[in-house]
């Protein structure tokens, strides 16, 4: 629940301030960017910013370290900011601490691996993978020395390791992600990640049973040059910008944020040579190209086709901040890739007041009959044939008909 002055707690973002001895020593806001869920798309306001949490998503535990030395006594103390619910409460807040004691690390340079962000096969890592290139992990200082440099092997399975050196500063109890440069050696099949982490600040680990972590890759999709990127932009363009880079980090092709036209399609051919690229389509406003709840904002897609206008990869408009996709071009890559489930389908809005757009795709042009049904099947309200149609947004009427839910049924010679 939440008041309705400023929809507290859910939806409004407060600070929270941790006081050791009458002093601050910690100061944030109870807040999380929910445009960025690992989990999406789903129903209802997932992309909304919440007060911590963002739904499906991992509550992540603050950790705070207070400098204290044994045989003292302290006071601890946790405050809220205040706010006034001029209604009648229907929110509350509930959280646990736990204050843990420990004497200073007992090796001096002692370094682990957390995690492996990419590549993983992880739920938790899903908008950054698969990769074929430039892989990421996060590492950890539980030495008492301050972390400046670690030797880190990396590698496929069956594949001849890479050494990255990291140099930098990292505090003790402290972590910090890594990106491991280089392009992942060609390989059709699913394969193992390796990476082992040595030499903390150029010495022995003293405690090397944390160095070394694996995790499972998938294969990047392989695609042959050259191809086409499309992009329809909707109502609310300013907030978009894509970009297409190598490996390096090189900027192949992009458009920059407030250069993209509203309503509009972009198509963008792609002459690449042998290698792996990150096309990057990015949101300011956290809410992709299409998003039910906002139905002024329009809708849009991004896609790759191949020079015949036949579909090789459509993806979710429904993106919140933003979305990735890793490839990897080769010379002999053959026929592009089947595109998926055809035709493509989309209704905007799918909430309405009778008027709705159908966005449709089909690889060639052919005819398409359009039904709509009662929601039990038992009555056709509409029916209608558009013939020689490859593409294009359909709009339906329904205003005459009564408020309700209904079904969509859409047949080609193809499907």
């Amino acid at each position: 629940g939440m008041d309705d002055l400023e929809n507290c707690a859910e939806f409004c973002s407060k600070f929270r301030e941790v006081i050791l001895d009458g002093h601050m020593v910690d100061h944030r806001q109870i807040w999380q960017e929910c445009g960025i869920n690992p989990l999406y798309p789903q129903a209802g306001t997932w992309i909304f910013d919440r007060a911590n949490w963002c739904p499906g998503s991992m509550v992540q535990p603050h950790m705070i370290e207070l400098p204290v030395k044994p045989g003292t006594t302290h006071t601890l103390d946790i405050q809220m900011q205040p706010y006034v619910n001029s209604g009648k409460p229907s929110a509350t807040y509930s959280f646990s601490s736990s204050v843990f004691y420990y004497t200073a690390p007992w090796a001096k340079n002692d370094v682990s691996i957390e995690d492996i962000i990419a590549p993983s096969s992880y739920d938790e890592f899903g908008r950054f993978n698969p990769v074929c290139m430039n892989s990421r992990i996060r590492i950890k200082n539980n030495g008492r020395k301050v972390l400046e440099s670690v030797s880190i092997r990396y590698n496929l399975s069956h594949a001849e390791p890479s050494v990255y050196l990291w140099e930098g500063i990292l505090d003790p109890q402290h972590s910090a992600e890594v990106e491991l440069p280089g392009i992942f050696p060609v390989s059709e099949n699913d394969q193992r990640f390796i990476v082992t982490l040595d030499m903390p600040n150029g010495t022995k680990d003293e405690y090397p049973y944390d160095n070394s972590m694996t995790s499972d890759v998938k294969a990047c999709p392989v695609y042959s040059s050259p191809f086409v990127f499309v992009l329809k932009t909707n109502n609310e363009s300013h907030h978009n910008a894509y970009r297409i880079t190598d490996h390096t980090g090189s900027i192949v092709s992009e458009k920059t944020l407030g250069s993209l036209k509203p309503s509009t399609v972009y198509r963008d051919t792609l002459r690449l040579t042998p290698g792996c690229y990150e096309i990057t389509v990015t949101d300011t406003a956290g809410d992709g190209l299409d998003f039910w709840f906002n139905p002024e904002g329009g809708y849009g897609y991004m896609r790759l086709v191949d020079m015949k206008g036949k579909l090789v990869k459509s993806f979710l408009s429904d993106f919140g901040s933003g979305i990735r996709h890793v490839l990897r071009v080769e010379k002999r890559a053959g026929k592009l890739p089947a595109g998926g489930a055809l035709p493509i389908v989309e209704v905007f809005p799918p909430r309405n007041q009778g008027i709705f757009n159908i966005e449709l795709f089909n690889n060639e042009p052919q005819d398409v009959f359009l039904k709509i049904f009662t929601a039990d099947t038992s009555r056709i309200i509409f029916s209608r044939k558009y013939p020689y149609l490859k593409e294009g947004s359909l709009e339906v009427d329904l205003t005459s008909h009564l408020d309700g839910t209904y079904i969509i049924q859409v047949l080609t010679k193809a499907g």
